[in-house]
């Protein structure tokens, strides 16, 4: 009878699950007294930090597998999204939407505003890289079979966070500098939407897009 061979997911999953049973048995040698002591030797400078949200509990076992980059692919997503709501939120200030303006606007930042030409290099390319990081992040939990349950909620939620990310935010990045780039972009997408029936009338009208 020839053994079947587990698959890289299966492989990936036993692992983690090994890891995880290990950092439960870590975590159950730390008593009640021992997390007490842990809370009172937080420095006085904190205290407050520690009345009001206990950070001295963040100071648990992490599973040996949950160090690895290709775990904290999710949070420097989400660091690239406060980064990218900071810089547009500034960015936002100088910002004319109006069609007939907006290039003016954007002309006017980068050579007017002290820093304009830096700042909206950073927003520009961190949108690229939270875009390649995302994506890199949705293969792996992919890959890992990560997605499973319990956490297909999480699946479902960061498929439309991709979606949202891709259609929306990015494309729409693209659109608000109103340059020929711009035109041609938007263009584009209206093909794409009458491509899709239905579902890109649904779309476009959400987007306040007009296919016609």
């Amino acid at each position: 009878m020839r053994r079947s061979v587990p698959s890289f997911a299966d492989r990936r999953i036993g692992e983690e699950r090994n890891s995880e049973m290990g950092y439960l048995r870590q975590k159950k040698i730390l008593n009640r007294g021992e997390l007490e002591r842990s809370e009172s030797a937080v420095p006085s400078r904190v205290g407050f930090l520690e009345r009001w949200f206990k950070i001295s509990r963040l100071s648990y076992p992490v599973p040996p597998h949950a160090r690895m980059l290709p775990y904290t692919l999710g949070g420097i997503t989400f660091v690239g999204f406060l980064l990218l709501f900071v810089s547009g939120l500034i960015l936002g200030q100088f910002y004319n939407p109006a069609p007939e303006s907006a290039y003016e606007s954007i002309k006017y930042v980068v050579k007017e505003v002290p820093g304009g030409t830096f700042l909206r290099a950073f927003h520009y390319w961190t949108a690229q890289a939270v875009v390649f990081v995302l994506l890199l992040h949705m293969l792996r939990v992919f890959v890992t079979g990560a997605y499973k349950a319990p956490r297909l909620f999480t699946w479902y939620f960061g498929v439309v966070l991709l979606a949202t990310t891709l259609l929306g935010s990015y494309f729409s990045g693209t659109v608000l500098k109103w340059d020929q780039e711009s035109f041609e972009a938007l263009a584009h997408y209206r093909e794409g939407l009458r491509f899709l029936g239905p579902i890109g009338e649904f779309i476009g009208s959400v987007e306040a897009v007009p296919l016609n």
